[in-house]
């Protein structure tokens, strides 16, 4: 079972983005030649850490923090279904087992593997029963939380705000620009292209600084620019330009998501913790939604309507519905 990344960060409970690169590094790249961005390779897999609910990223203060060890209830009908997040010790599955063998607990447990974009992520422990209160003895037994009544997806995603808590531009005051290196998001490719691009206003516009290389955002009119997260603020954009670009499966339960354009933190992880498992990373055959032919998307399984559209209505979209085609 690899545990090795997600132990670590368990063990010290908070660690640095830096000593978690290293410890990527140590684990997975030491003796191995292929030429990899380090870089981007951590940022995805603190992506999944954080989409899954085992860990909270604090991106300004380049700390990573390991959520307390849960069992928390998936949504669905039928029989009742947990899933373990959080942190996990090495010894957390053989615990399980011998709670399974030697105690009167109804219950039975599913360990999933997961590898995305060449990350060995944290497996999946799915617990399965009849009864939730089974769920809660046995997170007593382990002396891990338990949060059961409602499906941890609702929880997080009702949690979050949407774009009219988020932003109003006209309640910004007078920005002055920058005098830095900059890109404008464009809504057509979806992704940020060197310089100003003539869009129409609103813009989205990333700032670099030229020493430190440190990115802002800022969102600007004819008249005003405030600084926005990046994530929110791409919606931003799409929402003022009528342009809906996440795809909906109603018969397969899939959200797809674009890649370059994706789901602000928590609703990231409501969407993952529908079902539990990260994400995959597709290309949709039938792509129409950019100019520059199909593009990859972040599908996320187990999403039922009444999920997808809450997600749609905090971003200030909505669902394109169609029957899903994929490599």
């Amino acid at each position: 079972m690899n545990l090795g990344i997600l132990e670590i960060i368990s063990t010290r409970k908070v660690i640095s983005i830096e000593d978690f690169r290293k410890a990527i590094v140590e684990l997975h790249f030491q003796d191995n030649n292929e030429e990899v961005n380090i870089k981007d390779y951590s940022w995805r897999y603190l992506y999944y850490l954080d989409t899954l609910g085992h860990c909270e990223i604090d991106y300004e203060n380049r700390k990573i923090y390991a959520c307390n060890p849960t069992i928390a209830l998936l949504p669905g009908t039928g029989s009742v279904q947990g899933i373990m997040v959080g942190a996990r010790s090495t010894g957390l599955i053989k615990q399980i087992q011998e709670v399974k063998a030697n105690k009167h607990i109804d219950f039975s447990f599913q360990i999933t593997q997961q590898q995305r974009d060449n990350i060995i992520l944290p497996e999946a422990i799915v617990f399965q029963t009849f009864d939730e209160g089974s769920l809660n003895e046995l997170a007593d037994i382990l002396g891990v939380e338990y949060i059961g009544k409602r499906p941890i997806a609702w929880i997080v995603a009702n949690s979050s705000g949407g774009l009219s808590e988020y932003y109003s531009l006209n309640e910004a005051n007078l920005g002055t620009r920058l005098n830095w290196n900059i890109r404008t998001f464009d809504i057509e490719c979806l992704y940020f292209k060197k310089g100003s691009n003539g869009s129409p206003l609103p813009q989205l516009i990333e700032y670099t600084h030229p020493i430190t290389q440190r990115r802002i955002y800022l969102l600007a009119d004819d008249r005003k620019e405030i600084q926005v997260e990046k994530d929110w603020g791409r919606y931003y954009i799409l929402n003022k330009s009528f342009k809906n670009i996440l795809l909906f499966d109603e018969h397969r339960q899939f959200l797809a998501v674009p890649s370059y354009v994706p789901l602000p933190k928590l609703l990231a992880r409501a969407a993952t913790l529908c079902s539990g498992t990260a994400a995959r990373t597709i290309t949709v055959e039938q792509d129409t939604i950019t100019q520059s032919g199909p593009i990859p998307f972040d599908l996320f399984p187990g999403v039922d309507i009444t999920m997808a559209n809450l997600i749609a209505k905090k971003v200030g979209q909505n669902l394109i519905m169609r029957n899903l085609s994929y490599d």
